[in-house]
């Protein structure tokens, strides 16, 4: 297996050509705008600080991103380099956003002004002209955390970021564009591990949320039913960023999240795929009948023993 990986001198910019890993994992999740990779390999001598690193398997870009922590070690085993690094959207997560309150804000307006200085340029969303006449963003608030909740105060949906570095605020297709099955009569990759998990632990019944005179008087109760029959409850605080305009709209979003982690699928795949949070997937075994999942979460691991994908498929009503 090639995995190709290229470095940039944090002195000159100059590409460092690096050898080829002994062990990788990337990470990636559909709620983190940032991919995460750890990656070993062997170097006598010095290297330089890195600002930036590429990997590359045959024409897949696989990962591209900052360099947060480079480690030099020696032993009885030779001298190895480990770095960790993170997508350009751990920009977003890193840098605090300025504590504001805004009047009719849109989407548009924030991430121009907000975003686009870090180097985000697509942004697609529902309705352009949507406004929220005030949106308030707290002290503490990072830039994705401010970003994701004016998304979904105006449109009851968080925003991803997909493979190509563009922001989306909609919902995922309706068709699958990967199959998974272990009969070898049908054209699909094939899994050497699957798990189709329910977990009532996630769900929740209603939530009572404080109102304006700070009491706890409103009620929401799952607006998606509760066939799992669950009993579970939450006293909530609505977040600045909803208290002012819509405070239900913290609780309901809580709810979303507990329903998403109801039904899940975990995968472990025997290669290598390039598959990225938001993906649509296909899944066939006896286990789980069939099913069509979204991707929430990526784990690419590769040492001596080979490479595997691991996945993990949520319900896309929820994402």
């Amino acid at each position: 297996m090639s995995i190709k990986l290229l470095g940039r001198a944090a002195a000159d910019g100059a590409s460092i050509t690096l050898l080829e890993p002994t062990a990788m994992t990337i990470t990636r999740a559909y709620d983190s705008p940032a991919e995460m990779l750890e990656i070993t390999f062997p170097h006598e001598g010095a290297i330089p600080d890195l600002t930036d690193i590429q990997v590359s398997h045959d024409q897949d870009i696989l990962f591209r991103g900052y360099c947060d922590e480079i480690i030099r070690a020696v032993d009885d085993s030779g001298a190895t380099v480990t770095i960790n690094a993170r997508s350009p959207g751990a920009l977003l997560l890193d840098n605090e956003a300025k504590p504001a309150a805004y009047q009719n804000l849109t989407a548009r307006t924030y991430f121009n002004e907000v975003l686009g200085p870090f180097g985000f340029r697509v942004l697609t969303v529902p309705d352009e002209a949507k406004k929220a006449a005030s949106y308030t963003v707290p002290k503490g608030r990072s830039v994705w955390e401010a970003f994701s909740q004016l998304c979904f105060l105006l449109y009851g949906r968080e925003p991803y970021l997909n493979d190509r570095m563009e922001l989306r605020v909609e919902a995922l297709p309706s068709a699958a564009t990967m199959l998974v099955n272990n009969d070898p009569a049908v054209d699909a990759a094939r899994y050497c591990s699957l798990e189709y998990i329910t977990r009532r632990s996630s769900a929740l019944s209603q939530i009572i949320f404080k109102d304006q005179k700070g009491g706890y008087t409103q009620l929401l109760k799952n607006p998606f039913g509760n066939p799992l029959k669950v009993n579970r409850g939450r006293y909530v605080i609505p977040a600045p960023e909803f208290s002012a305009t819509v405070p239900s709209l913290d609780a309901y979003q809580r709810i979303i999240r507990g329903e998403r982690g109801v039904h899940s699928i975990a995968l472990s795949l025997p290669k290598l795929y390039n598959i990225h949070p938001g993906r649509m997937i296909g899944v066939q075994a006896p286990l789980c009948g069939e099913q069509l999942m979204a991707a929430f979460g990526v784990k690419i691991i590769y040492n001596y023993t080979g490479c595997r994908t691991r996945v993990v498929l949520a319900d896309p009503v929820y994402l």
